[in-house]
């Protein structure tokens, strides 16, 4: 180890907090970028597409009929519009414009995928409801096809 003769104190500990200062801050700038991609689980965004496709969402789950399963189709298809201009947008900007962009595209991805898995539960009840239906009718059928009349 070899000491300046002006300088009582070794050199290479001013250079290792340097080191390990400058090693600090990248670290946490990089951290502060990865935190923009992957935003909390809770953190949740409200766009008017969101807003529209819970209403469909609700619409469909207590009425699930053909009709309101092509507005939920229409509302998830004007999700997936918005999800590929943010997509678009991440790819043109750079800096705190690009990072908020990449924040709202994977909450808006989240939010997508949430509803498509409301939606399909939504649709498997209500085939599961329909087969029950058709089931019970076809039971009601054949009992009244068995049962003799009594008005005979």
């Amino acid at each position: 180890m070899k000491t300046n003769r002006t300088s009582p104190i070794p050199h290479w500990p001013v250079f290792t907090l340097g080191a390990v200062l400058t090693t600090g801050l990248l670290i946490s700038a990089c951290s502060d970028q990865r935190s923009a991609k992957n935003p909390p689980p809770d953190k949740k965004l409200t766009t008017p597409e969101t807003l529209v496709g819970d209403m469909r969402k609700n619409e469909y789950k207590e009425n699930p009929t053909e009709e309101n399963a092509r507005k939920m189709d229409l509302a998830m298809a004007e999700l997936d519009s918005e999800i590929r201009e943010l997509r678009e947008l991440t790819k043109r900007t750079s800096g705190s414009e690009k990072a908020r962009a990449e924040e709202k595209l994977v909450l808006l991805q989240r939010k997508r995928d949430e509803l498509a898995k409301d939606y399909n539960e939504a649709k498997y009840r209500a085939a599961v409801d329909e087969a029950k239906e058709a089931v019970r009718s076809f039971g009601e059928a054949i009992k009244n096809a068995v049962t003799p009349d009594s008005n005979r």
